[in-house]
């Protein structure tokens, strides 16, 4: 999650689904490939976050030492 999530960085990464239905699927995956994450729209309502395969194991990992320290709290 190198990439800072500004309100611009955000907008940037809107995608609209007919790109993917124009064959732009490759172009597509480049620009996630360079930014870490795309946001696909369909009829401006947000269906898909798209992110790098490192951005998801970050999150994962972020996710997995939070559950531990919650889980060891909960234990107490």
């Amino acid at each position: 999650m190198a990439n800072i999530m500004s309100l611009s960085n955000v907008l940037d990464a809107f995608v609209p689904i007919t790109r993917f239905n124009r064959g732009e699927a490759g172009k597509i995956f480049a620009e996630v490939r360079e930014s870490g994450y795309k946001i696909v729209v369909k009829n401006n309502v947000p269906i898909c976050v798209m992110v790098t395969p490192e951005w998801y194991q970050e999150m994962m990992d972020k996710i997995e030492i939070i559950e531990k320290g919650y889980f060891q709290e909960e234990k107490r």
